[in-house]
């Protein structure tokens, strides 16, 4: 039996007859090498030189020839691969041959998302039918509302982003002598939320689906530089539609010529709702819709490393059929997943047991994104959901309702929008503030245990609202392609501004029916309605998957917890020589649970010879069973509300009139409330928590202060300064 190494078109290459490839196959869970081969060297024959185009001349006109697909035989075996020249002599050629992903990895690298050259195939960029570019952007714009409003399907979404939020700086002290403190948006897919026209006559019926402020020619004002500018918008500017996470994967494998066995981003019910954000403002000015544009800024490398990342995402190519596969981490490690390989049979010798130390997984959300409109943000104030829960004695419901926190005022308690916000009610003021978004880490902080982190690249965005829209915070600015923007004269640099990686569900359109309110495409990155209640399918199974770490639906709990109990408990080396015919060494997935000595293993690395004396094979392999002691419900435990405990409790009322003040226009003037340390807030800005055990202990005090008017009658009026003083007190239940 002699190795055939053969370009494609079939023309085979001279080589000895006991010629022998060494390679080895590398699961791409514990590397990113993939399935490669140590360098071959074999003669520079004529004919040799001829398949190469004489890569050993020195005096070419032409650099070496790229790398060249190719088919490796060994007997019955087949295995297609690329070889590159390394080096060329009048004797010697050296080559490389990488097989499956190997070849894959460095390009991947190097490779912008949307420099793909498969994006130039006109499947991915969309030029409706029109006589000029005018008409063009008017069918586009018909297009992309009718995908908004579901009445079509396609490669993306549509739904409102706010990109970025500024406002013009006004101080509390100036806004209590009367000025206003404005607030600026830049939003991508803006709608027209208006509900009245100047004759205060209704736009639209209650409950009808908004519509794009983008289908007319539109005035834009932005803060830019302290100051307020007027953007001239046309027809058409500030849209981008979304691409969906499942087309993308499509069109990676394809551009390496590839496709996708089973694809969970299509075919899962909820996943096949996931799509990247962008914030490309004038996508569909040239009347074509280019996919390039609906990219993030990233590499191709990344985007996959990411979705590991967040889902524990694996890929194994199989060159033979240019086929992936996508598994995830939680089902490569489950020994009854698919059927297992039994390699009792041909071991040469007993295996080999290396024990390391056990570790404990740390999964680290990317929480960037700073405050938009009213303070939200994805900070949190504490690293992990426990340490939060703790701080407050557990004492909040998963619920949207009334919780008697703090005596004499309306508080809402939200804990379904990735973040835990309070709205207050005083007098006519309606307003809230973000005490600690709902992105945390995932930390059990095991003493003794070393961590793997896995670090999310991907934005955690809160949302903001506007105009009765609740919508995801991106906080990209803008980002442009075939227009500029020129603010004093001066273009902004574009790369200051990356659309970075950011992933959401695309739900579907919301469903109010109340007067002043209209539908909309409603995203998200929990599993939940803009009402707070979970969301089902249309079998009325709960969508149960957010892109938040904790909680039941949380990544953890669905793609992470298997991992963590195979560091913690298992994850132990074996090696084991096996006699593997080259067909059998071909044809072995790295993404199938392996049997040694009737214990399940995962295999890390497979060393072979192709041709080589004895066929044997170098195994290395990881165990799946997991050894005791341990203890998988404390580990994987997800905190759980208690009953409230504590609330604010009202020790003393002062209402003190004031006819000195200026005459104010509107009902709540001004007002702050301060804590015990004596800091002041504004109490647009009011957020209550309920007491805590040390608060309770040292009786800590909070005084709340604020201003109404109090109107005697058309032409008099005077301000009431309020000043409530609270306690903390203890709940007692019958």
């Amino acid at each position: 039996m002699s190795i055939k190494i053969k370009k494609l078109s079939g023309e085979r290459f001279d080589l000895p007859p006991d010629f022998i490839i060494e390679g080895e196959k590398n699961n791409p869970l514990f590397s990113e090498k993939g399935s490669q081969t140590v360098p071959v060297s074999f003669p520079a024959t004529a004919h040799n030189r001829r398949l190469l185009d004489s890569a050993f001349r020195l005096d070419r006109a032409e650099k070496p020839g790229q790398a060249i697909p190719a088919v490796i035989e060994s007997g019955p075996a087949q295995q297609r691969g690329v070889m590159a020249v390394n080096s060329a002599s009048p004797k010697i050629i050296s080559a490389g041959i990488g097989f499956d992903e190997a070849e894959m990895y460095s390009r991947m690298s190097a490779m912008q998302l949307r420099d793909m050259p498969v994006l130039s195939d006109p499947a991915y960029r969309f030029t409706p039918p029109g006589a000029t570019r005018d008409d063009r952007i008017d069918a586009l714009l018909t297009h992309l509302t009718a995908v908004m409003k579901e009445e079509i399907e396609a490669d993306y979404f549509m739904f409102p982003v706010v990109l970025h939020y500024d406002n013009n700086g006004v101080s509390e002290e100036d806004q209590q002598n009367g000025e206003e403190l404005k607030h600026y948006r830049i939003i991508l897919n803006e709608l027209n939320t208006i509900w009245q026209d100047d004759n205060q006559n209704p736009i639209l019926p209650s409950g009808a689906i908004a519509e794009l402020k983008a289908l007319e020619h539109r005035l834009l004002t932005w803060y830019v530089n302290s100051e307020e500018v007027y953007i001239d918008a046309p027809k058409g500017y500030g849209v981008s539609p979304f691409l969906k996470v499942g087309k993308l994967l499509e069109i990676i494998f394809e551009n390496f010529g590839y496709a996708i066995e089973e694809n969970p981003f299509t075919s899962h019910r909820q996943l096949k709702k996931l799509a990247v954000l962008n914030n490309t403002m004038d996508t569909i000015l040239t009347g074509t819709l280019h996919y390039s544009d609906l990219m993030p800024d990233i590499t191709v490398g990344e985007f996959l490393e990411s979705l590991y990342n967040k889902f524990g995402l694996c890929w194994f190519v199989d060159s033979n059929t240019n086929t992936v596969r996508l598994r995830f981490l939680k089902d490569l490690l489950n020994p009854s997943s698919g059927t297992a390989v039994d390699l009792n049979r041909f071991k040469t010798e007993e295996p080999e047991i290396f024990y390391s130390p056990q570790r404990q997984l740390k999964l680290t959300a990317n929480r960037e994104v700073g405050k938009s409109g009213f303070g939200f943000t994805s900070e949190t104030l504490y690293d992990t959901f426990e340490a939060f829960l703790k701080a407050y004695n557990h004492q909040f419901t998963d619920m949207y309702e009334n919780d008697a926190w703090i005596e004499g005022l309306s508080c809402i308690f939200n804990t379904f929008d990735t973040q835990y916000f309070i709205r207050e009610n005083i007098e006519t003021a309606e307003s809230g503030k973000l005490s600690s978004s709902d992105f945390f880490d995932w930390d059990k902080k095991t003493p003794g245990l070393e961590y793997e982190e896995i670090q999310m690249g991907d934005l955690c965005l809160p949302f903001d609202f506007y105009q009765n829209i609740q919508m995801l915070h991106y906080g990209a600015n803008v980002k442009h392609h075939y227009s500029n923007v020129v603010f004093d004269g001066e273009t902004p640099k574009e790369e200051e501004n990356p659309a970075k990686l950011a992933f959401a569900f695309g739900w579907g359109l919301t469903d109010y029916t109340a007067s002043n309110r209209y539908n909309w495409f409603f995203a998200s990155q929990i599993n939940r309605d803009v009402h707070g209640h979970f969301l089902y399918d249309p079998d009325e199974n709960k969508y149960d998957i957010s892109l938040a770490i904790n909680r039941e639906d949380g990544l953890y709990n669905r793609f992470w917890k298997e991992y963590d109990a195979f560091l913690r408990h298992s994850a132990q080396e074996v090696t084991c020589k096996l006699k593997l015919s080259d067909t059998q060494t071909v044809n072995l997935r790295m993404d199938q649970v392996m049997m040694l000595n009737f214990q399940p293993l995962v295999p890390e690395q497979i060393k072979f010879k192709l041709n080589g004396p004895g066929n044997v094979s170098e195994g290395r392999f990881r165990t799946l069973r997991l050894y005791e002691p341990y203890d998988l419900e404390a580990e994987r435990e997800i905190p759980v509300y208690a009953r409230q405990k504590y609330y604010w409790k009202v020790i003393s009322t002062v209402r003190v009139p004031d006819v000195t003040q200026p005459y104010v226009e509107y009902g709540f003037a001004y007002g702050f409330y301060r804590t015990a340390d004596g800091t002041k807030h504004d109490t647009r800005m009011l957020f209550v928590l309920p007491p805590t055990d040390t608060q309770f202990l040292n009786q800590e005090q909070t005084v709340l202060t604020y201003q109404t008017l109090a109107r005697v009658s058309d032409s008099l009026a005077y301000h009431m300064t309020t000043t409530i003083t609270y306690a903390p007190a203890e709940i007692i239940y019958p």
